[in-house]
């Protein structure tokens, strides 16, 4: 029987997550399922297979999945040259992320032919990201205000000060979710910018 493990883990930077997984390629552990925090591995041949995680990312239709028809053409592309799919949550397929793998054998594994592609996509990363933090944002302000016509006015005031208090955690969490989830990409971007310019 093959020897597994389960490592729990989480990741916001993808590209780490990538760099991890490709580490415990090297040392022989080969990733078959991903799940809520947690990574699942069998024991295999050391540096059997590259890893890439990709979130797929649509500005014209935000609500498609890794499940939408222009996506699974995009991925039976990639199947072509020899790539996979490991099995990941449902939610994390409905976000758009699936994470691949192919035999070291095949050669490198790039998901990106040149910087440009990459800083766009990087770009449209933090687009998305953004959005979701200003609709956190926006949530809190509509629970604070909320909270505020229950404090001040004729209704219930042990609600309001709920109402308060969940608007203030919730614009916490979006500042969180500003500063951790995007800095990181910003900084990928920049990075990869002076890299360009020092290639013209």
């Amino acid at each position: 029987m093959t020897a597994t493990q389960r490592v729990y883990k989480s990741f916001v930077d993808l590209d780490k997550q990538d760099d991890w997984l490709n580490s415990m390629s090297a040392e022989g552990w080969h990733l078959i399922r991903v799940g809520n925090f947690s990574y699942t591995f069998e024991r295999g041949e050391p540096g059997a297979y590259i890893y890439r995680t990709q979130l797929l990312i649509d500005e014209k239709n935000p609500l498609a999945s890794a499940r939408s028809r222009a996506w699974r053409e995009y991925l039976d592309t990639l199947a072509d040259s020899g790539a996979e799919q490991v099995r990941i949550p449902r939610l994390d397929q409905s976000m758009g992320v699936v994470c691949l793998r192919r035999p070291a054998a095949l050669g490198p594994f790039e998901l990106f032919s040149d910087l440009q592609s990459r800083v766009e996509y990087y770009e449209r990363h933090v687009r998305q990201l953004r959005a979701i933090g200003w609709f956190v944002a926006v949530l809190a302000v509509v629970c604070v205000v909320v909270g505020l016509v229950n404090v001040l006015g004729p209704h219930d005031v042990a609600a309001g000060w709920a109402d308060l208090a969940t608007g203030v955690v919730v614009a916490g969490a979006a500042i969180v979710w500003l500063t951790v989830a995007v800095r990181p990409w910003q900084a990928k971007i920049a990075e990869l910018k002076r890299e360009q310019t020092i290639h013209e």
